[in-house]
């Protein structure tokens, strides 16, 4: 590990194995990278994976590119990537649920929650306890992303830590730490 990386990009880099992981973050771009990251080393990997976000999929792709995802996963569906941007919660999860089913490899899920109210806090949880469960039953692996300026409702971010394996704070490029929670 060089003195730059961290033990965030480090953990999300050496990662063989499946998890169920929460990224709490400051700084967005890092953030992006270990999304990224994941993502990437899964699909030269020959898994198979998802990429949710409240950007558009244009920008998203655009991003993953400059972060070394290359075109072809675009383009022979390896890849999808979707805009969860004015979506409801059950159209959230049967994406997900579709695309797990029609999986026939290991399959990587990245899901940011990067925007919300806290009139949709009902639905993250509701979504999160949606993922947990496919992970449990799938052959999938999870990043859910938050804004560590969430962490202000103590009682929800319990609740939604709970749900992971591994939580990762990854305040900014080179500093953090990994909590194996089970």
């Amino acid at each position: 590990m060089s003195e730059t990386e961290g033990e965030p990009s480090k953990f999300i880099r050496d990662l063989d194995e499946r998890a169920n992981i929460l990224v709490l973050y400051e700084d967005i771009e890092y953030s992006r990278s270990l999304e990224f990251s994941f993502i990437r080393n899964g699909l030269e990997d020959g898994q198979r994976g998802i990429y949710l976000s409240p950007q558009d999929a244009h920008s998203s792709e655009k991003l993953m590119g400059m972060h070394g995802i290359k075109p072809k996963f675009f383009k022979n569906e390896s890849l999808w990537v979707l805009s969860t941007s004015n979506k409801k919660r059950e159209h959230i999860i049967k994406t997900i649920d579709d695309f797990v089913k029609k999986q026939r490899y290991l399959t990587r899920i990245v899901l940011q929650h990067d925007m919300f109210s806290p009139e949709q806090y009902g639905d993250l949880l509701l979504i999160e306890s949606f993922l947990a469960s496919k992970f449990e039953k799938s052959d999938i692996s999870i990043v859910v992303s938050y804004n560590a300026e969430f962490l202000s409702d103590a009682s929800l971010m319990q609740k939604i830590i709970n749900l992971h394996d591994h939580v990762v704070f990854a305040p900014t490029f080179g500093k953090g730490l990994v909590v194996k929670m089970r």
